[in-house]
């Protein structure tokens, strides 16, 4: 019996043939990226997205987290980025970051923080309801690497790795890991739960998350990406 290639590049392969078929089959799937810093969220959404038809996606990762105006609803900036039916949607700074990063800025209090997960809860109930398949990662990390990390980014110049938020993460640790238990464990619901990938291998993290997402897209759809695969390269080999 052969081994199955789960390398990067035959996982990429099946991303794309299951995107096709979530587009044939008119589901949408929303695939939320979080965790702690440094943990090579963005290097994973370039690894899942590589193949991928650009049309029938969207990448939603706002650059200032800081709009938390009272005059809008708290996913306000959210809704007007949901795809058409049969597309993808991937959350970088989804709004559970909204969450982590309201409460360390200390402009959430107890009760707006409950008001928003239950914002959350609602939302991605309403829209399992309406057919959205739900894959949220948390990428975990301990908090020696996670200052390793960090440290090396700084030796090596690349100080537009190192934000402000990262190094409050490394210096309130136990802050941030009640912060992100809290809102992980009120919304790991059946129709959105939470997948949490260890991350301190980045490479090995990196493909858990993409075959875990193949996976999880094979079991939606119904089909066997890896044999839709070598029958079409059995098809391209006979032209």
């Amino acid at each position: 019996m052969n081994k199955i290639d789960i390398s990067e590049e035959n996982l990429q392969e099946r991303l794309y043939l299951l995107q096709n078929e979530a587009n044939l089959q008119n589901i949408s799937f929303y695939v939320i990226l979080e965790g702690w810093a440094q943990t090579g969220k963005g290097q994973i959404l370039k690894s899942i997205t590589y193949r991928m038809d650009p049309k029938r996606y969207k990448v939603y990762s706002p650059i200032d987290t800081d709009y938390f105006d009272d005059h809008y609803p708290f996913l306000y900036k959210y809704w007007q980025h949901f795809p058409a039916k049969g597309n993808a949607l991937f959350l970088l700074k989804s709004y559970y970051h909204r969450i982590t990063q309201g409460f360390s800025d200390k402009k959430y209090n107890i009760e707006k923080l409950l008001e928003a997960q239950t914002s959350i809860l609602n939302l991605e109930k309403t829209l399992s309801d309406d057919g959205v398949v739900f894959i949220k990662f948390f990428l975990d990390l301990k908090k020696k690497e996670l200052e390793k990390r960090l440290k090396s980014a700084e030796k090596q110049g690349k100080t537009w790795e190192v934000t402000k938020e990262d190094k409050d993460q490394v210096k309130n640790y136990k802050k941030y890991e009640s912060i992100f238990k809290s809102y992980r464990e009120l919304t790991d619901q059946p129709y959105a739960p939470w997948i949490t990938v260890a991350a301190e291998d980045s490479s090995k993290a990196k493909l858990k998350v993409m075959l875990i997402l193949v996976h999880e897209l094979e079991r939606v759809l119904k089909v066997n990406s890896e044999e839709l695969l070598v029958k079409l390269q059995n098809t391209e080999s006979t032209e």
